[in-house]
């Protein structure tokens, strides 16, 4: 099965082969897709997945895809024991009173993460139906069979869970954000599993437009300046000024999610922030989130662990290609 994870900026195909714990082999392709007025047509994401899967080592055409959208829904719940058919329907049926949402016009699934004698702790995942028609037909279009779908926070969460390997031996609660070009992921974990999940209309391309606000310059050069480090000096350009200024929204979110999960007393403190995606890979930003925050905080690369002969730079842009890729595994 091939992991695909279709973005707003990026599309990422790739297989494993995954024997017990041990990774036997990993493959994956990264397109940069081309926007057209601020946006990537469906026909062009089509057609770089053909082009992938056409020139590319894929040995299948079975595929699981990610779904993630600022409308997702992600809520972590208690419900009173039950058979799992009745507690779909309960949920659907009461959405309002446990999810604070309509699930009208949305499709959706559960989770039981844990139980004890009354009660069961239940993830609920919803997102807009059309949205996962529009993945799904891209997918199959491009000429595979699109088993399933997937949340992308919780993708990413199974990659995490598989392959961080920390080098903090207490740690026990962390923050996982996916910095994506213009939605971000946020998941708090504790030592038995996720407390809470949210995205949040951030991305990379805030941080490239206050670049292109300050020079006066359009995006698609404040882009290629926000990727040169090397250049940023002789452009007098101050990266932390352009993140202070681009990244509050992101860190009250932050802040939000961690307070929350405070009160519930699904954790006490938070021991690490990991930052992921291809907007936590502009220089700087884990120190200006951590700073802010006060917890430490550090990029994440899922391939940084793994013995692979593939370029592991852009390893902070697979976590969730990756996490889907498992999904055969898990």
């Amino acid at each position: 099965m091939i992991g695909i994870d279709i973005g707003s900026k990026f599309i990422k195909v790739c297989q494993m082969d995954v024997r017990g714990d041990e990774v036997r082999d990993i493959y994956s392709v990264v397109r940069e897709l081309k926007e057209r007025k601020g946006s990537v047509s469906r026909a062009a994401k089509e057609t770089s997945l053909k082009k992938i899967l056409e020139k590319g080592r894929f040995t299948s055409r079975e595929a699981v895809f990610s779904v993630g959208s600022q409308e997702a829904i992600i809520r972590t719940t208690e419900f009173p024991m039950m058979p799992e058919p009745e507690l779909k329907n309960s949920i659907k049926f009461n959405a309002e009173k446990y999810i604070y949402t309509d699930l009208g016009g949305m499709d959706m699934d559960i989770c039981i993460m844990s139980k004890s004698e009354n009660k069961q702790h239940v993830l609920v995942a919803a997102v807009p139906g059309n949205v996962v028609d529009e993945k799904m037909e891209i997918v199959q279009n491009a000429g595979c069979y699109a088993e399933s779908a997937d949340i992308d926070t919780i993708a990413l969460i199974n990659c995490f869970r598989r392959f961080n390997k920390s080098s903090k031996e207490d740690e026990k609660n962390v923050v996982l954000v996916n910095i994506g070009h213009k939605v971000s992921g946020v998941a708090v974990l504790n030592e038995n599993g996720l407390c809470f999940a949210k995205n949040v209309g951030y991305g990379g391309s805030g941080i490239t437009a206050e670049i292109a606000k300050m020079f006066d310059i359009d995006e698609r050069r404040a882009e290629k300046l926000k990727k040169a480090p090397k250049m940023w000096v002789k452009a007098g350009l101050n990266i932390k000024s352009v993140l202070r200024r681009s990244t509050p929204d992101l860190i009250e979110n932050l802040h939000r999610s961690i307070e929350y999960c405070r009160s519930n007393n699904l954790l006490d403190s938070v021991d690490r922030v990991y930052l992921t995606g291809g907007g936590a890979m502009v220089e700087g930003i884990t120190e200006i989130i951590g700073g802010i925050l006060g917890i430490d905080t550090v990029l994440w690369n899922p391939l940084k662990n793994l013995k692979t002969d593939m370029d592991k730079s852009n390893g902070p842009l697979l976590g969730v290609v990756i996490g889907l890729a498992l999904r055969e595994y898990v």
